[in-house]
């Protein structure tokens, strides 16, 4: 959680600490890294109003200092950072947790190539691999593109870029081409090669429902097209896929209470870089991959709605998989409804916290989802 703020006074500590007040027009406390502002009469700090279930306790403490603060009192902080900006604002944020035990040196310099393959191959930006032991985040990271690489046989050589950023939760940001219809489609029914796709084939509409479909260069490749990688931070890649570092993050099974699930997160992210998503709740009139198996009812498509029913299927509607997200707005509307209390999925659109979910193979929703829309299984 970062905040910018004008409205505080920061004072570092020899020993490293932060002092935080309402900045009321009183310079008594000293310079500090804050500046002045005109005494206001009733002016106090208003705490967030929305907070996503990973903020949740970060925000319980943020929530209690706010309080604390508009009481006139000082608050003394060794867990925020204060840094002001070129602007005068003040930016505030939670000290990183350590993630392992430190090593003896940090390693230094820019991206670094992880497990290479012919399906994915991660590359480690300078957020990771600059942090006092990266092993961690690392080993998850190169184990799961292991998993996909014995999952599927497309030699589509991906490559994303990882980092430690970011302060909700986990988030990718795919590198996309558009595809006119009839090439995308004529493409993805070539590729059917499992039971699976014979019938999502079957279950394809007669006519273009959009003008173009929007998928990820590395779900264009898995089906033969040109949809070469794009570049970010100088890197050519198909994506880019961050954690923050504020979360709680485990990186072994099981999860334990007041944690998430690293290894889940990683899966998650990797199968938006692949190619799950949807068009619900946005902009854009053209359909992703997934959209074609979104139904209503048998026999009912509802690819544009975020209310009602809306499910993957793939067999015309007949057979529910599994519910899309119509709840958690703030969510993608690709991924899964979340139930915590019933089963937890790799792809569910809000995080079950101390819960892992299971294992992907080839029963699994989201690997059902990427054979359909052009990736091969092994």
């Amino acid at each position: 959680l970062v905040a910018n703020s004008r409205d505080i006074i920061a004072h570092v500590q020899p020993d490293g600490r932060i002092l935080l007040k309402l900045n009321d027009g009183d310079a008594s406390a000293g310079s500090g890294v804050g500046g002045s502002r005109p005494a206001t009469t009733g002016w106090q700090l208003k705490k967030p109003t929305r907070v996503l279930p990973v903020h949740r306790e970060l925000a319980r403490q943020i929530d209690s200092m706010v309080d604390r603060i508009n009481r006139g009192h000082v608050v003394d902080s060794d867990t925020v950072v204060a840094h002001r900006l070129p602007d005068g604002r003040m930016q505030l944020s939670l000290r990183q947790p350590a993630i392992a035990a430190p090593a003896a040196a940090a390693p230094s310099g820019g991206p670094v190539e992880g497990r290479p393959s012919t399906f994915i191959t991660p590359i480690f930006d300078s957020s990771i691999v600059g942090l006092p032991d990266s092993s961690p985040i690392r080993s998850v990271i190169n184990d799961v593109c292991a998993l996909y690489e014995s999952l599927f046989t497309n030699p589509i050589h991906a490559r994303i870029l990882f980092k430690w950023a970011g302060g909700s939760g986990a988030y990718s940001i795919p590198v996309e081409s558009g595809i006119a219809w009839a090439t995308f489609i004529s493409a993805l029914t070539a590729s059917s090669s499992s039971a699976n796709d014979a019938a999502a084939v079957a279950s394809l509409p007669a006519s273009p429902l959009s003008t173009y479909i929007v998928c990820t260069t590395a779900n264009g490749r898995a089906l033969g097209l040109d949809t070469p990688p794009g570049t970010i931070d100088g890197q050519t890649v198909d994506g880019e896929i961050g954690f923050s570092p504020f979360v709680s993050w485990q990186f072994d099974r099981p999860t334990t209470s007041g944690h998430y699930d690293f290894r889940q997160a990683v899966e998650h992210e990797i199968n938006e870089v692949l190619g799950l998503g949807s068009i619900v709740r946005s902009p854009s009139p053209d359909l992703r991959p997934m959209d074609l198996f979104s139904w209503s009812a048998a026999g009912t498509r509802n690819y544009s709605s975020s209310a009602g029913a809306r499910y993957f299927s793939i067999d015309g509607g007949t057979t529910n998989i599994i519910d899309f997200n119509q709840v958690e707005t703030a969510q993608d509307s690709g991924d899964w409804a979340t139930n915590c209390s019933v089963a937890v999925h790799v792809q569910d659109a809000a995080v079950c916290v101390g819960q892992s979910a299971a294992e992907l193979d080839s029963s699994a929703p989201e690997v059902i989802a990427l054979d359909v829309i052009g990736y091969a299984l092994a």
